[in-house]
């Protein structure tokens, strides 16, 4: 089975990364990825895979119907770019300004459809069913998942677990990255309002400065993670904007901070932003200033099943060798909103090493210098296929 599910996923190889360099070339953001699905059914139709659309949304779900009734097997990729403007020299490099596939999307893509085209071959060795989830939005948190979720992809048939695949640089190609538990950390953000009085630049004692408010507000959060979130949690607080004014004579009315939150912990992240509200309320209050702080908790950390983890890791073993099968004891302070998957079925979130120095491919997800060693396709096509048709044999 192992050595027809590898032909099979030679013989696609060429096609899988014609789909990616397309999809990498003609990158596009959160919610309007119609090229994309057009894409993603046209390949499916020419391999006679049965598929929908996910309501009025740029979504696709595609279903492969073993010959018995059984479980169903979930596999998402996700398919939105990212707002970042592609430094790369590659002949395929983004034609769409400041709109890049700088976190893999493309190469996700290309991956679940490899395995899509791969499992229709062994259609007739499938107890149950695999469903294929194209999701939209995944960068712009819950609100791809919230589609899925609102069209019923998740049902008719119920899926039983599901898989998820993420491109990391830090893995080298050839290699996959497992953990049981949390993978992906929690995430939140924040953005906080200074409302202040304006005035002439030569005149600051008729003001209430917001650029000097904004700043003591920095400052403090600097120590919220060190002195106040138990350092066995893991957590991070990142100021990212602090925007004010628009001339060098004039002290605005307003300076606005926003920022994000993550943790291994999904409670730690509303606990972290109720102390940057207080932190910011009290520093302005003292000024005689305002502050208005919206933000929370947005993603769910990804929690990995233990029984799925260990069965995925099993089936990749017997296709890649257990040298090639790495457990990490790390996460990511990244998130994913595919812990909303992992949050509904049980789940296996695992990383697909592209890393490969003799071609540059070494920058990290979200740099517009990322680049990724193709044969990481066949990589991931492998794994997924192999693992899908172990789950279902029984």
């Amino acid at each position: 089975m192992y050595q027809r599910l590898k032909e099979l996923s030679k013989d696609v190889y060429p096609k899988l990364v014609e789909i990616r360099r397309e999809l990498h070339k003609y990158p596009e953001l959160s919610n309007v990825e119609y090229h994309a699905s057009e894409v993603i059914k046209k390949f499916l139709q020419e391999n006679d895979i049965e598929f929908s659309n996910l309501g009025d949304s740029t979504g696709v779900v595609a279903i492969i119907r073993g010959e018995k009734e059984g479980k169903t097997l979930g596999i998402r990729a996700d398919i939105d770019a990212l707002p970042i403007e592609e430094e790369t020299e590659l002949e395929f490099k983004s034609a769409i300004k400041n709109v890049m596939h700088a976190c893999g999307h493309d190469l996700h893509v290309a991956t679940v459809l490899g395995a899509a085209y791969v499992l229709k071959h062994f259609r007739e060795q499938i107890i149950g069913n695999v469903k294929f989830v194209f999701q939209p939005a995944e960068e712009c948190g819950p609100g791809g998942y919230n589609t899925i979720y609102k069209w019923g992809a998740l049902e008719n048939p119920k899926v039983d677990a599901f898989v998820g695949v993420h491109v990391f640089h830090d893995v080298p190609v050839g290699q996959i990255s497992l953990k049981s538990g949390v993978i992906a950390s929690a995430a939140g953000g924040f953005e906080i309002r200074i409302k202040g009085k304006g005035g002439h630049g030569s005149a600051p004692y008729q003001t209430i400065d917001p650029v000097l408010i904004g700043c003591r507000v920095v400052e403090a959060l600097q120590s919220i993670i060190s002195r106040e979130v138990d350092s066995l949690i893991p957590s991070v607080l990142s100021v990212t904007t602090f925007h004010a004014g628009r001339k060098s004579n004039i002290i605005p009315e307003e300076a606005i901070i926003t920022g994000t939150i993550r943790s291994a912990c999904s409670e730690q992240v509303e606990n972290i932003f109720n102390r940057i509200k207080r932190t910011a309320t009290g520093i302005a209050s003292a000024s005689d200033a305002e502050a208005h702080v919206e933000g929370g908790l947005g993603i769910f950390a990804v929690v990995n099943d233990k029984e799925i983890t260990e069965k995925f890791a099993s089936s990749a073993t017997n296709i890649l060798g257990n040298e090639n099968v790495i457990w990490t004891d790390r996460y990511s302070l990244g998130s994913d909103d595919f812990a909303y998957y992992a949050k509904e079925v049980p789940s296996i979130y695992f990383k697909l090493g592209v890393r490969n120095e003799s071609i540059g491919a070494v920058y990290p997800n979200h740099n517009p210098k990322f680049t990724a060693d193709e044969n990481s396709l066949e990589v991931g096509t492998n794994v997924i296929s192999a693992f899908a048709l172990d789950f279902l044999k029984n």
